[in-house]
């Protein structure tokens, strides 16, 4: 519970997810004053994120990593393809993930176009990788076409989320 978790190195929100005898602990908005965050459990045994596992009944300290994965790479499938009116456009979506643990939550509600409008769908490839597709594609009166994926796409397992993307132009010409 609360009482048994003390943190050093940051504040944050802390949620306990019971999974029965498994507990997940969730930290959220982060304010992070040190570049040492460790978490002390004070009584019981856990395992870390890499499966580090404490000794039962003592004080452990786990390291939090506050550098989130960031988001590597969004480019066009076909990178040869110039998008028309009508098109289909697919994009890759990848995570720079060092640890093994990130989450790519993507949905329509995160991602915003800009000169144009499409019906939007998209295809988990793995836990790193989506596919966005863009069919039915029709460009207004803009000069740019782009579109962003908003703020809180990548998360890790200790719930940082990532910085909003850049603009991703279509290619037109």
């Amino acid at each position: 519970n609360n009482d048994t978790v003390e943190t050093i190195g940051f504040t944050a929100a802390m949620e306990i997810i019971d999974q029965g005898r498994k507990q997940i602990l969730k930290f959220s908005n982060l304010q992070v004053n040190s570049g040492n965050c460790q978490i002390i459990l004070l009584s019981g045994a856990a395992k870390d994120a890499e499966n580090n596992m404490s000794a039962e009944c003592s004080s452990e300290i786990f390291s939090l990593d506050t550098d989130p994965p960031r988001i590597a790479s969004i480019k066009l499938k076909n990178t040869d393809k110039i998008i028309k009116e009508g098109d289909t456009a697919v994009y890759m979506v990848a995570v720079d993930d060092n640890t093994g643990v990130a989450a790519v939550a993507i949905n329509r509600e995160n991602i915003v176009t800009y000169g144009f409008v499409a019906d939007i769908s998209i295809k988990k490839i793995n836990g790193n990788v989506r596919e966005i597709t863009f069919s039915n594609i029709k460009f207004n009166d803009s000069n740019e076409k782009y579109f962003m994926i908003t703020e809180g796409v990548v998360a890790d397992t200790y719930g940082n989320l990532n910085e909003p993307s850049q603009k991703i132009y279509l290619k037109t010409k």
